[in-house]
């Protein structure tokens, strides 16, 4: 296929498959703020408009797309590792990376990082201001999503930029759900899709204006749209062809 990219602002978004374009990079990443798929994908569907009052709605469907499917768990791991291979080679020596992550595959993840010399900080968290309400009275709602915060080689501020300067903020950021209602957010493209308030968030406080962010699973272009907000340089990569026309659309 073609090599297809559009250049916007401070950036540059790329179509194809991350490892081959990650390849054609140096070591000089600053910050990698990504949500790769979780493989928590299944043909479960719940319907909502069975139930009263405010809970009733549109079914919810837990199959996200082709792009959350693998055969079994170690053809997922193999993929993603196989990513990370590549990611972690453009990381500079004291560059971070946040990685949203499944909560009950961290251990795996911070596993991988340590045995490539990457410090594992602390887990960051996005509480949902607006979770969505569980239809089946078994269990709780899911409000909380986790990202995984590592660094490269030290953790020593000569090297790995910490903004403490902005005061001293909680691990976790309170934001809703993005939908089309929401005029900075929006609009609604992605069945995962993060809030840019979010990623403002830890792009601020883990980089310098002028420092190069990347996003290599950038689907709805969320973390591309923060890292222009605050006036970084990036470059996000998406395969699939309709996020990625979508995200170009969005962040111009």
């Amino acid at each position: 296929m073609a090599e297809r990219f559009e250049n916007i602002g401070n950036g540059v978004l790329y179509q194809g498959d991350c490892i081959e374009w990650l390849k054609k990079l140096r070591p000089t990443v600053d910050l990698v703020i990504t949500d790769p798929p979780y493989f928590i994908s299944s043909s479960v569907v719940i319907h909502r408009s069975r139930n009263k009052g405010k809970f009733r709605g549109r079914s919810i469907l837990h199959d996200f797309g082709d792009w959350d499917h693998w055969a079994d768990e170690e053809s997922y791991y193999n993929w993603l590792f196989s990513c990370l291979d590549v990611i972690v080679d453009v990381l500079r020596h004291g560059g971070h990376l946040i990685m949203f992550v499944d909560k009950f595959k961290i251990t795996k993840f911070i596993e991988y990082f340590e045995s490539r010399n990457f410090k594992a900080r602390q887990p960051l968290f996005w509480i949902k201001a607006n979770p969505v309400p569980r239809a089946r009275k078994v269990n709780f709602m899911n409000s909380i999503e986790m990202a995984l915060w590592v660094t490269k080689g030290t953790t020593s501020r000569k090297f790995a930029t910490f903004n403490y300067e902005l005061g001293q903020s909680r691990d976790y950021l309170i934001a809703p759900i993005p939908s089309n209602h929401d005029k900075f957010e929006g609009p609604r493209i992605h069945p995962t899709q993060k809030p840019i308030k979010w990623g403002m968030w830890v792009i601020n406080y883990l980089s310098c204006e002028g420092d190069l962010v990347i996003d290599p699973f950038a689907g709805s272009g969320s973390f591309l749209v923060a890292a222009e907000l605050l006036k970084r340089r990036w470059i996000g990569i998406e395969k699939d062809e309709n996020y990625y026309t979508r995200a170009v659309e969005r962040i111009k």
